[in-house]
């Protein structure tokens, strides 16, 4: 039953006006992330090597928002037109319809990322060469980047799907991602502050060079169980994750797909329960 519910959302996704306009954002934003990246580099009056694995995943937080545009839309549409209300009367499950649109979300997301994807090879590697990072690494972190993807989808589901609005869906959905890379972002500094803080005491004249350099321990160095803590908040949440992948620094990397997976199907069971709640007349 739900093999058909799919077919019929990829089918409807071949003709949606909003997907295709996705689909071209997400090449034009990776086309011209890696214009800037080359044209930052030709400015530069000494060398600088900005690789093109690290300009590839910088714009994964922009994924997220296409996502939440995508979702919002196109399956706000459904409330709307009574499709959701016409499913379930021929006889489908709510667990067939939700799946469904989850599933299709996803593969909508994995489109977008393709899109991305030829920018790298169109634009990237003709201006900033072919990628100089171990290709193991690479393909794991595109690995990654993929499941964060999964993640994000299956918030919005969860989301759209107890927002009968298409613009309430898009803009809440806007709202949560730019919260989470704030929080995200929050999180990074924090584990981003130096063991000791360095004072400039006395300076060359000439040349404006620090002469003496005095250290002192920082206040906000998070160490111990402290740390950790935060290290787990910042691989469990997707844009944490993102925020690690953009930057190719992962302290521990190999946490993210389990994280991922986990935080995945909680979010997609608790979604199944709210839509099998939810009053649709």
């Amino acid at each position: 039953m739900m093999r058909k519910l799919i077919s019929a959302d990829i089918y409807r996704l071949r003709k949606n006006r909003v997907f295709w306009i996705c689909m071209i954002a997400a090449f034009l934003i990776g086309a011209y992330n890696f214009y800037s990246a080359w044209a930052y580099v030709r400015k530069l009056e000494y060398s600088f090597e900005r690789g093109l694995a690290k300009t590839a995943f910088e714009p994964l937080a922009f994924t997220g928002l296409l996502i939440a545009v995508f979702c919002g839309l196109f399956l706000g549409s459904d409330f709307s037109s009574g499709t959701i209300r016409n499913k379930l009367a021929a006889g489908h499950t709510r667990r067939a319809v939700y799946g469904s649109a989850l599933f299709t979300c996803m593969f909508a997301g994995l489109l977008l990322s393709l899109s991305y994807a030829a920018a790298v090879l169109l634009v990237g590697m003709p201006l900033l060469g072919f990628f100089e990072e171990d290709p193991v690494k690479v393909i794991y972190y595109a690995f990654c980047m993929f499941c964060v993807i999964c993640v994000l989808s299956a918030l919005m589901i969860l989301l759209v799907m107890q927002c009968a609005s298409r613009s309430a869906g898009v803009v809440l959905g806007i709202l949560l991602m730019f919260a989470m890379l704030l929080v995200s972002s929050r999180v990074e500094n924090r584990l981003s502050e130096p063991k000791m803080n360095q004072s400039y005491t006395l300076f060359d004249t000439e040349t404006y060079r620090p002469l003496e350099v005095e250290e002192t321990p920082n206040p906000l160095y998070l160490e111990g169980p402290e740390r950790e803590a935060w290290q787990w908040m910042h691989d469990i949440l997707p844009m944490g994750q993102s925020i690690q992948i953009s930057n190719l620094d992962g302290v521990h990397s190999l946490r993210w797909p389990f994280a991922s997976a986990v935080l995945f199907w909680l979010i997609t069971g608790a979604g199944i329960y709210l839509f099998g709640k939810k009053d649709l007349n």
